[in-house]
C-alpha cells in the first residue's frame, strides 16, 4: 500500500501577516498582578523582580534571564541589557522601584552561589533560570492573583501591555522602538493596532442608508482612474470536463478553509474548459495534455506562466489523495523564478 506522510494530508487555515493582534492586557491586570505577589517568600521576591523587569522595561525573558550582576550599574543608576533577537546593547534607567525590587532580591532571596546570573532557581540544583521558568512564574503568579491565567500564557502580553501602556500615555512611536530595542519601525506600529479608544476617534462615519437602502451603480470603464481594470471576472457555468467535479470539491475544500480561491478557480476553469475541448469532456489531464494547456500560457511573463502551472500541480496532488496514478507536473519544467528588476534611481 502507498504511505503518504500524514502531514501531507492535513490542510489548515492559511494565516496571512498581521492577522492576528498582539496579545495585551488592562494595565489595570498588569498592576493587580505585582501586587498580588507574595514578596514575604524568597520565590516571590524572584518573582516579582523578574516581572517587575518585564513590565517596567518591556523586556524579553531571555533578556532577563541573561541580566548579569554586573549589567546592573548602581553608581550610574542604569541597567545594561543583551538583546537576545539581534544581539545588541540597551542601556536603561534604573528606576527606583526596580532598584529597590532588585536590592531586596539580593540581599534576601538569591542564593550564595558563585553564579553571575541575576535570577537563579530557588531549588537544587541551584543555577541560572531558563527563559521558559519565567512563562511558567507569570502564569503561577497570574493563577493567584485569581486573573485568568490564559491570558498570561507567556511574558510577552506583559511586554506588549507595556508598549501599548507607552501608547496610550502619549509617547511617540520612536521612542517606544528605542525603549523595546526594535531596529524596524514596523515592529514598533504593530502595537498601534492595539490602541483602540485612539482608533475609534479617528475611524469614519458609516454613511447613513438613502431611501432605505443603498444604490450602487456599475462602474463604467470610462469613469475609471486612467491605469486602473475592472476585476476580471470568474467564468461561470458548469464545468464539462472529466475533472469537472474534482474541481468542485477542490475549490469548496479549501474555501471552507477560509481561503478565497478566486485565481485558482479562474486558472482551473480554463484548465477545464481546454480539456473539455481537446477531448469532448471525457479525456483527463495526462502529461500530453498539460504540456498543451501550457503552450497556450505563452502571451503570459514567465512568472505568470509558472504560477498557473503551479496552480494545477497543487490541483494533481490533492488528486492524489485519492487517486494515486494521477499526473504529477514536474516543477523542474516550470519556467524560471525570474526576480523582480530593481529600480533605477535617476
Amino acid at each position: 500500500a502507498l504511505l503518504i506522510p500524514l502531514h501531507e494530508r492535513i490542510d489548515t487555515p492559511r494565516i496571512y501577516r498581521l492577522e492576528k493582534l498582539p496579545r495585551a492586557v488592562a494595565w489595570s491586570s498588569i498592576e493587580e498582578l505585582l501586587s498580588a505577589i507574595d514578596r514575604q517568600d524568597t520565590q516571590g521576591k524572584r518573582n516579582y523582580a523578574m516581572l517587575l523587569l518585564i513590565s517596567a522595561y518591556g523586556l524579553r525573558s531571555l533578556e532577563v534571564v541573561s541580566l548579569r550582576l554586573e549589567d546592573i550599574d548602581w553608581h550610574r543608576r542604569a541597567i545594561h541589557v543583551l538583546q537576545g533577537k539581534n544581539g545588541h546593547h540597551l542601556r536603561l534607567p534604573l528606576t527606583d522601584a526596580v532598584a529597590e525590587a532588585l536590592i531586596e532580591y539580593l540581599r534576601a532571596a538569591r542564593p550564595q552561589v558563585p553564579d553571575r546570573e541575576v535570577f537563579l532557581r530557588m531549588y537544587a540544583p541551584v543555577g541560572p533560570l531558563v527563559a521558559s521558568a519565567v512563562a511558567k512564574a507569570t502564569q503561577r503568579e497570574a493563577k493567584r492573583a485569581g486573573l485568568d491565567p490564559t491570558l498570561f500564557r507567556g511574558t510577552h502580553c506583559l511586554r506588549h501591555s507595556f508598549a501599548v501602556h507607552l501608547l496610550r500615555q502619549g509617547t511617540s512611536v520612536k521612542t517606544i522602538g528605542d525603549i523595546l530595542g526594535h531596529r524596524d519601525p514596523e515592529s514598533t506600529c504593530v502595537y498601534l493596532r492595539l490602541a483602540t479608544d485612539d482608533l475609534r476617534n479617528v475611524a469614519l462615519e458609516v454613511p447613513k442608508e438613502a431611501a432605505g437602502s443603498f444604490v450602487v451603480e456599475p462602474a463604467r470603464l470610462e469613469d475609471l482612474p486612467r491605469g486602473r481594470l475592472p476585476r476580471r471576472k470568474i467564468p461561470s457555468g458548469a464545468l464539462r470536463s472529466s475533472l469537472g467535479s474534482a474541481i468542485d470539491q477542490y475549490l469548496q475544500h479549501h474555501r471552507s478553509l477560509g481561503k478565497a480561491f478566486r485565481r485558482d478557480e479562474t486558472v482551473l476553469r480554463s484548465l477545464d474548459a481546454f480539456l473539455a475541448d481537446l477531448g469532448g469532456g471525457e479525456i483527463g489531464l495526462s502529461a500530453a495534455a498539460f504540456s498543451q494547456w501550457c503552450n497556450t500560457l505563452a502571451p503570459y511573463m514567465p512568472r505568470d506562466r509558472r504560477e498557473r502551472m503551479r496552480i494545477v500541480r497543487n490541483f494533481c496532488l490533492y488528486l492524489k489523495r485519492s487517486q494515486p496514478d494521477v499526473f504529477i507536473p514536474d516543477v523542474l519544467t516550470f519556467p524560471a523564478c525570474q526576480p523582480k528588476r530593481p529600480p533605477f534611481i535617476v
